[in-house]
């Protein structure tokens, strides 16, 4: 039989506490972002309360002071000074001035534009050691302010991650690989379909032109007829036979007028199909 003192003792050794995370106690104060080339001021100032709101849902920051915040504890000219050195120009943090704002860290930026695209830099320094601790370059593509808002928290999170406060973004594991696209057809393969249709339109314009041909030969021949057999019948004193020549020279002048129509539709359709083959499709 276990003792009253035995049985306590192994419940605590069967059932070791965990261990809690301990609590996140770095501050950071946003400063507004910098306007560059191409970008309003209240466009960057818009953006600065868009990123503290980033930063606040992050939960990598105890406490997150916005600009807003920052223009009541602070006058402009203490904050300009402050982000001259935040941004490495010059030698140490006045740790005084700094710690008006009761952080321990920093976070300076600009925005600009170049062509179709924008540039974000983010910087977060750390008061104690003056080292910037974070760093983030990104070019956002898009020519609307919607691109900025949407690519704000992506750029927030890879700040994170630059300062170890953030995990890695993992790839998911069940990736279904899109299907692969048709391959498009070759340059020969999409050539043989032309060179077969040039073949086509130069043989039926050759067909055109030769019947074409054909028809003129039976006009001219037609029309030969017919004056032949007017010179060639003799018309005597009476005129009995003056009706069978003017329908022998009838006969022949439609037979001439329609083989001409004939040789001018065939030529002109050969001629025309030529000129599409020699066309590009």
């Amino acid at each position: 039989m276990l003792g009253p003192v035995v049985l306590p003792c192994l419940l605590l050794l069967g059932a070791a506490p965990t261990t809690p995370a301990p609590p996140v106690t770095r501050t950071l104060a946003v400063f507004s972002l910098e306007p560059k080339v191409g970008v309003p001021k209240p466009v960057a100032d818009l953006l600065s309360e868009t990123l503290v709101a980033e930063l606040r849902s992050s939960k990598a920051f105890a406490r997150v002071v916005s600009p807003r915040e920052i223009a009541v504890l602070m006058p402009a000219e203490q904050q300009k000074f402050l982000i001259q050195c935040a941004s490495d120009q010059c030698g140490m943090v006045d740790e005084d001035l700094a710690g008006v704002l009761g952080v321990s860290h920093l976070l300076v930026g600009s925005l600009g534009r170049l062509g179709t695209s924008y540039l974000l830099n983010l910087r977060i320094l750390e008061l104690r050691t003056s080292v910037a601790v974070a760093t983030v370059a990104e070019r956002i593509k898009g020519q609307t302010d919607e691109a900025l808002l949407d690519a704000m928290g992506p750029a927030v999170h890879k700040l994170l991650v630059d300062g170890g406060w953030a995990p890695e973004p993992q790839a998911p594991k069940d990736v279904v690989a899109a299907p692969s696209p048709a391959a498009e057809p070759t340059s020969a393969e999409r050539s043989s379909p032309l060179k077969l249709a040039r073949l086509g339109l130069r043989v039926l314009g050759g067909v055109g032109l030769v019947v074409g041909a054909v028809a003129l030969l039976g006009g001219l021949t037609a029309a030969a007829t017919a004056g032949t057999s007017v010179l060639a019948v003799r018309v005597p004193r009476s005129d009995h036979y003056v009706p069978q020549l003017q329908a022998a020279f009838a006969v022949g002048s439609v037979s001439a007028l329609v083989s001409l129509a004939l040789t001018v539709a065939f030529a002109g359709l050969g001629v025309t199909l030529l000129a599409a083959s020699a066309a590009p499709l």
